[in-house]
């Protein structure tokens, strides 16, 4: 079972959020995205360096347990401070067929 499954829904909820908005403007950091989160939902109380962090632990495990990305991608999974626009994002917007 992948890890973001145990999970509990607020997590989820933020992550795939945090992970969207990243992925629909790939310029977008995580930090960023997770204010967009906090003011959309209105968590007034959200502490932003602790979601950054959950977050960024939320994306390793993501990478580790995902047999979807390939050796071309970002596999890092160093936690970063919410500033980096480091995303894995490799062959978004690309057809398939």
């Amino acid at each position: 079972m992948h890890t973001i499954v145990r999970r509990n829904a607020y997590y989820q909820a933020l992550f795939f959020f945090v992970d969207g908005v990243m992925s629909a403007d790939v310029r977008m950091s995580p930090r960023e995205a997770i204010l967009i989160f906090r003011e959309r939902f209105e968590i007034d109380d959200l502490d932003v360096s602790v979601a950054v962090t959950t977050f960024n632990r939320m994306r390793a495990e993501y990478i580790r347990n995902n047999n979807l990305f390939d050796e071309k991608q970002d596999k890092s999974t160093q936690p970063d401070d919410g500033t980096n626009h480091r995303h894995a994002c490799h062959g978004m917007g690309e057809s398939r067929r």
